[in-house]
């Protein structure tokens, strides 16, 4: 059984992923303490396991976290043109047509064919140049207002 509530796919799959993460944990908990196990040790051996783990992964942590700001804030949406100011290191910029928004990746198909996987951490803290913007599910170029009549007194 599906909701509506979500428009966006992206969102919704990412939404959908946590709900169940969280919801099986939960219930294996409440299973576990119905069956006479103390959780009480276990709950602390997770937090520090997480923690330890979290503290060693830092720099998937930062990818997923800000896959996840950039679904939720969604400064760019599929179909839309994007320009990344690439790191020094790659020495260029990455163009394309927005396929797909993750969690770890964005998703571009550059003019020149194929898949460009940009991990979200490099979208995230470069800047970007996006052209075209989307109203009511459809590409529109940007409006730009007329200039202000300048009043002379």
């Amino acid at each position: 059984m599906r909701f509506k509530a979500v428009e966006d796919p992206d969102t919704a799959r990412l939404i959908g992923r946590s709900t169940s993460i969280g919801v099986y944990s939960m219930l294996t908990m409440s299973a576990l303490g119905t069956l006479g196990v103390d959780t009480a040790p276990l709950l602390t051996g997770i937090g520090v396991t997480g923690f330890t783990i979290g503290f060693a992964l830092k720099e998937i942590a930062t990818n997923f976290l800000s896959g996840v700001l950039l679904v939720i804030n969604r400064p760019f949406r599929k179909g839309q043109h994007l320009k990344v100011m690439a790191p020094a290191a790659s020495g260029g910029m990455i163009e394309g047509e927005v396929m797909s928004i993750d969690a770890r990746y964005v998703l571009l198909r550059p003019r020149t064919g194929g898949t460009v996987m940009i991990p979200s951490v490099i979208v995230y803290t470069s800047p970007l140049h996006v052209q075209g913007g989307i109203v009511a599910g459809e590409l529109k170029q940007p409006h730009t207002p007329p200039p202000s009549p300048v009043s002379k007194e």
